[in-house]
């Protein structure tokens, strides 16, 4: 029974080790997606690296409103998603202007 239990808690372990580093490289994998706005390099007064950056944060918190369930979080997110699409707004209208002259 004793050598059961061992196995068992073994098992265990090697189970726990396996499900760490699947979520180790699903972060990975996260974080290259989430931040494909890095790529943007600016370029005197071209904004859109800005943009891209704000987009990705607006998307970022969309995604925490749609899928998370504690109703403080799922406020919290609303809010900063409201505010990253005003800004994202606002920088195209400023970049539109820049065009425009």
């Amino acid at each position: 029974a004793r050598e059961q239990e061992v196995r068992y808690a073994e098992e265990q372990e090697r189970k726990e080790r396996e499900r760490e580093e699947l979520r180790r490289r699903q972060a990975e994998r996260t974080a290259d997606s989430e931040q494909w706005w890095l790529k943007y390099q600016t370029k005197g007064g071209n904004k859109q690296h800005e943009i891209a950056k704000w987009k990705a944060r607006l998307a970022r918190f969309e995604k925490i409103v749609n899928s998370s369930t504690a109703e403080g979080e799922k406020a919290n997110a609303k809010r900063l998603a409201e505010q990253a699409q005003a800004k994202v707004e606002a920088l195209l209208a400023q970049e539109q202007i820049q065009e425009d002259d």
